[in-house]
């Protein structure tokens, strides 16, 4: 049992330790969490209020690095409790194949 304890521990410090080092390397914990470091945030959008949750949305340009991401979405959900973030890494790419599927979405279908 102290085996398995201990695999357990050092298991979870590993990971503390990996997410630090991520953190100073790259710059601050949204860097981190991209992978790479910003380079500069180009816009901010506040969702239309939704009782009780807004959305914020962070699109920022990430230093390309062998991964081939460019450009950083950061989505963030807040509401009276607390607050929800997800990063997203995006390339170029996925970036030009997202932007028609979004102009789909809000394209009115029944006119």
């Amino acid at each position: 049992m102290a085996i398995l304890e201990i695999l357990l521990y050092a298991f979870f410090a590993f990971v503390i330790c990996y997410l630090i080092y991520r953190v100073v390397k790259h710059g601050g914990v949204s860097a981190g969490m991209y992978g790479a470091k910003i380079r500069e945030t180009v816009g901010e959008l506040s969702s239309e209020t939704v009782d009780p949750i807004r959305v914020d949305f962070k699109v920022h340009r990430l230093e390309e690095n062998s991964n081939n991401k460019a450009i950083g979405l950061e989505v963030a959900a807040k509401n009276l409790g607390s607050i929800q973030k997800l990063y997203l890494p995006l390339s170029k790419n996925d970036v030009e194949k997202l932007i028609p599927l979004l102009k789909k979405a809000i394209e009115d279908k029944t006119a």
